[in-house]
């Protein structure tokens, strides 16, 4: 079996990593990409009840929401079926990449969702229990905290119109503006300056949708 490794430099994985992804590709023909998971991820923060009416978050994990927002995957199973894996620690078949690519037209955030939508038919995605890492979440050349959410709402906003029938532009516009406001409170409750440019951004996005300019740099 062919397969192809993307890992981050941000990333630890345990000693046999690799040696159990050749073992899982092997066992499972069916599978078109497997992934590791952040063994220290939080998973409580997604499963709020507020989260989920605004489309920021779910019970489930490893899901795309209708927002177009992702819960990342944090499987029990040797083989958790999802719709999208971490770009950071995942791993395809080969022969994929003979019928769909990744758009580098995509910056940092949005190319893997974007591929993931455009695979599902292909075969299926799982995550495994077995593929523990540690990720650091290196913030080296990251965006700053104001375009972030600009851009981010901007991609969302593409996947709306590329794929209708899994993202909801209104989805898409609650979670922003629900991003904006719970950004802005926590700046009032904290006074950190990061959470006031977060929210900027999200507010930034809006009013480019209200006054018809472009959304996606």
């Amino acid at each position: 079996t062919q397969v192809i490794h993307f890992l981050d430099d941000d990333i630890i994985p345990e000693q046999n990593y690799f040696f159990v992804l050749d073992k899982l590709f092997s066992s499972c023909q069916s599978a078109i990409a497997i992934g590791g998971f952040d063994k220290y991820l939080n998973t409580k923060i997604h499963c709020g009840l507020i989260r989920r009416m605004v489309g920021l978050g779910s019970r489930m994990n490893g899901i795309i929401l209708k927002s177009g927002l992702a819960v990342p995957p944090f499987p029990t199973t040797k083989l958790h079926q999802c719709e999208w894996l971490v770009g950071g620690m995942q791993s395809f078949r080969a022969e994929i990449f003979g019928q769909q690519l990744f758009d580098s037209n995509l910056r940092m955030y949005g190319e893997d969702l974007d591929f993931y939508l455009k695979i599902a038919h292909l075969g299926n995605i799982y995550c495994s229990s077995e593929l523990p890492v540690e990720h650091l979440n290196d913030p080296t050349n990251r965006d700053s905290v104001r375009e972030i959410p600009l851009y981010h709402n901007g991609i969302r906003w593409s996947f709306a119109e590329k794929y209708p029938n899994h993202v909801y532009r209104s989805r898409v516009l609650l979670a922003a503006l629900a991003l904006a406001i719970g950004e802005f409170g926590r700046f009032l409750r904290s006074g950190n300056t990061v959470h006031f440019w977060a929210s900027i951004g999200n507010w930034e996005f809006l009013f480019r949708l209200a006054t018809k300019q472009q959304v996606v740099q």
